[in-house]
């Protein structure tokens, strides 16, 4: 039978009465596109920044506007508040109106010792007297940092602790955090929900110094390009979407095109504005159902019951452009997982599934190369052996996730919604990478790699090492220390539980399989494997966090040693030590930072010598009298404490004041510091 010839690319697209409709909407003129800073942070941040301040940066940049759009924000912010169950703040019933002569609008300011800084800072009194510290994080084409956000909110936290304290969020797609803030008012808004406040609050019926004119139209220009630009204009958007919708291929390629393909002049031509819209406003992302997740798995299961069966753990709120699979019943040493995403370009090309491989801070190089896996890869089909050699970042999932790609991609049918026939989806996926599926989830099930694993917890929010520390608890001797590592609330997406795992898994690997140590996890992902600690850490950044403090301080009312660990590339801060008092108080101040090159380890120890090349930095810290030393480090400028302990009252606190990079990475070392841990709180 013959087929009827394929049209030209582009040739449906074109004829679509819609596509005529688009292109009648002129986009309004951008002066940031002339300045070709149309897609930079910094100068969105610097316009916004120039709008909500009512001081003029030179003279005749005066806009008139007072703090009228600060005003605008905030009620907006307030409005789009969604806290979560039991938190400790509830929406303001009346949105503050702010007095423009107590208004400071600070950008890029960094946070006393923060490193970071965020884009827009804005201190004011409202009409009724009350502080308010806002702070406005612009977003347009990257996540935040991992941390980011909390440390601002720490910093606002234990510096304006009795004011008003809220952040913003400004993404051009409304996007969440990549982290939840329970405890914190923290707004996400899109950039036409910054652009209409500013738009109603310029458009008021107030009077106009004629000396403000030039500013406001300025402003009104650029507020209106951004409107339709981040996708505020309604007509436009409802016609790119039924765009994506009848014509995905041609659609997509449109967002795509360059000036320097041969498609780019013949649509330029044809329909300029509409090939404008369609390169800068783009669908939302697919959103993923449970039921979906559901139907993919059963289909699997029942399909290919002699496949490695699928449990659905995604999608969840905080990432419906995301589904994935784990392996049920299987320790997962690789955390192998199927995952399916929307995509780099949401809306406009198909979803994608694809075998992944959780490799946390690893290369497919440095995973093959790893003392831990050699075994195990080599008994692997020299297949999936390959496959793993050039397996790759996925794609459009945040960077922190470090997850890897085994093989190709595989792109789900055409017109694929969460509602379509599971089966093909399974019939895909098992031609394209079943076998590497089976491969790894068989190595997987192998006991003698469940120690020290990378497992998943049911919501699919952070690898854990669940079953090392079961096996641990079991294992350990009636006299075992039992540490309780204070981690972090997991957030809404995979990640290390940072210090605490690195620690944990250290300890265990020095110390459990001899049965003289296990240790669990506190607040966030506490398994309660035992009643009581006999020493629970606690990390430095951590030290104004009211969950962790109080699991703590509940441990060491138990009498539990409290250890306290430098935070990440922070140290002991004054203001942590304010939040943690009076725990903190011996440790008197820091004083700079000690370079490991200049340290000498004492003649022959060996393990000191290692921990001393290892170190990166160390506090520079003075101790109150009484403070017993465990371990001292040397340089020029004298003697400086490692290890200390003290009494406050009748705890027992230790302090370690060194880079823990330094007793993670080696089992030698862990131990030794383990054994002067345990030997200095035995001596207080």
């Amino acid at each position: 039978m013959n087929r009827a010839p394929r049209p030209p690319p582009f040739e449906a697209l074109l004829a679509d009465p819609d596509l005529r409709a688009l292109d009648a909407i002129a986009p309004a003129f951008d002066p940031l596109e002339v300045l070709a800073t149309a897609r930079k942070e910094r100068p969105h941040t610097r316009f916004l920044g120039w709008l909500l301040d009512p001081r003029p940066p030179q003279p005749g940049g005066d806009h008139g506007l007072g703090a009228s759009v600060l005003d605008a924000l905030v009620r907006r912010a307030l409005a789009a508040l969604d806290p979560l169950p039991g938190a400790r703040f509830a929406p303001s019933s009346q949105p503050p109106a702010f007095a423009a002569d107590t208004l400071r609008v600070l950008r890029e300011q960094p946070l006393e010792t923060l490193a970071r800084a965020p884009d827009l800072r804005c201190h004011a009194r409202d009409a009724r007297g009350r502080e308010w510290v806002v702070l406005i994080e612009n977003k347009l084409d990257a996540d935040e940092g991992d941390g980011q956000l909390a440390a601002y909110l720490a910093w606002a936290r234990a510096r304006h602790p009795e004011a008003e304290r809220l952040l913003i969020y400004v993404s051009p797609d409304r996007r969440a955090p990549r982290e939840a803030f329970p405890l914190d008012r923290v707004a996400t808004l899109a950039w036409s929900d910054v652009v209409d406040a500013a738009l109603s609050a310029l458009r008021a019926d107030v009077p106009r110094a004629p000396a403000t004119l030039a500013a406001r139209a300025f402003a009104e220009t650029t507020l209106d390009a951004l409107r339709m630009r981040f996708g505020g204009h309604p007509e436009a958007r409802a016609l790119v979407e039924r765009l994506h919708r009848a014509h995905p291929r041609d659609a997509a390629r449109c967002a795509l095109l360059t000036p320097d393909e041969p498609d780019w002049e013949r649509l330029q031509a044809l329909a300029p504005n509409a090939l404008w819209h369609l390169r800068t406003l783009r669908p939302q992302a697919v959103g993923f159902t449970r039921a979906f997740a559901d139907r993919v798995a059963a289909a699997w299961n029942a399909l290919l019951p002699d496949a490695p069966a699928l449990s659905p753990g995604a999608p969840h709120a905080g990432l419906p452009e995301l589904a994935a699979w784990s392996i049920a019943g299987v320790t997962e040493a690789w955390s192998v997982h199927l995952v399916a995403s929307a995509g780099p370009h949401p809306g406009a090309l198909r979803p994608r599934l694809w075998l992944a491989l959780y490799a946390p801070n690893t290369t497919p190089g440095m995973l093959l190369a790893s003392r831990e896996h050699t075994a195990d890869l080599a008994l692997l089909p020299a297949a999936t052996r390959d496959a793993l050699a050039e397996a790759r970042p996925v794609p459009s999932t945040p960077g922190a996730w470090r997850w890897l790609q085994v093989g190709r991609s595989v792109e789900l049918p055409r017109g694929f919604s969460p509602a379509d026939d599971a089966r093909r989806v399974v019939d895909r996926c098992a031609a394209a990478f079943g076998a590497h599926l089976a491969a790894l989830a068989e190595r997987s099930r192998d006991p003698a790699r469940w120690l020290y694993s990378c497992d998943r917890d049911d919501a699919l929010h952070r690898p854990t090492d669940a079953v090392d520390r079961r096996a641990l608890a079991a294992a350990a001797l009636p006299d075992a220390e039992r540490a309780l590592l204070v981690a972090t609330q997991p957030g809404g997406h995979p990640g290390e539980i940072g210090v605490a795992h690195e620690l944990g898994t250290a300890l265990g690997r020095a110390l459990g399989q001899h049965a003289r140590l296990s240790y669990d996890y506190g607040p966030a992902a506490g398994l309660g494997l035992w009643a009581s600690p006999t020493v629970v850490a606690l990390e430095g950044s951590l030290f104004d966090d009211p969950a962790a403090v109080a699991c703590a301080r509940e441990a060491v009312e138990a009498g539990a040693a409290l250890l306290l660990l430098p935070g990440a590339g922070e140290g002991f801060t004054e203001a942590g030590r304010r939040a943690l008092r009076p725990w903190s108080d011996a440790v008197l101040g820091a004083g700079g930072r000690v370079d490991a090159r200049e340290l000498a380890a004492p003649e022959g120890d060996r393990v000191a010598g290692r921990w001393l090349r290892r170190l990166q930095h160390l506090d520079r810290v003075r101790l109150r009298d009484g403070a017993a030393v465990a371990l001292w480090a040397q340089d020029d400028a004298g003697r400086h404490p490692l290890l200390a302990g003290w009494r406050e009252g009748p705890a027992r606190v230790l302090c370690w004041t060194g880079d823990l990079r330094a007793v993670t990475t080696d089992d030698d070392a862990a131990a030794r510091w383990w054994a002067a841990v345990i030997a200095l709180r035995d001596g207080l």
